[in-house]
């Protein structure tokens, strides 16, 4: 049986309420005592578990902040691809082509920014990361 995740995003304020409170605790031992004691123990299994996991916990998380990161870079891709002209009028109505292009070596005009993952030239099959200001590919 899959045990279900939360899918719920946790967002910064409750977040930096859990840390306000842990450190409350930490600085007053007295008030940690004065939980009941499934209470305490369910708290102090939980952050045990958050600060030192065990081997299996350490991969997933290792595995998880990478995946995330590579999704973060896909996406930063994505959308600067996005911003090149070709793009822009495909999502137009009608799609127009521009008149002519112009290319000048030495400009940086033609430059419309840079990928992180390398892709292919569909023309000459060279790899590219900066990126031209009307073609995406």
């Amino acid at each position: 049986m899959k045990r279900e995740r939360n899918t719920t995003a946790h967002n910064s304020e409750e977040i930096d309420r859990c840390i306000v409170f842990l450190a409350e605790l930490a600085k007053d031992p007295e008030r940690l005592a004065a939980l009941p004691e499934e209470q305490r123990i369910a708290l102090l299994k939980a952050t045990g578990r958050i600060s030192r996991p065990d081997r299996d916990e350490a991969i997933k998380r290792n595995r998880a902040a990478k995946k995330a990161k590579g999704l973060a870079l896909l996406e930063k891709d994505r959308r600067a691809r996005n911003t090149t002209g070709i793009r822009s009028a495909r999502m137009t109505a009608a799609f127009t082509a521009p008149r002519r292009i112009e290319h000048d070596p030495s400009s940086t005009k033609g430059h419309k920014g840079t990928i992180h993952a390398p892709r292919n030239c569909y023309v000459c099959k060279e790899e590219y990361t900066d990126l031209h200001h009307f073609y995406d590919t």
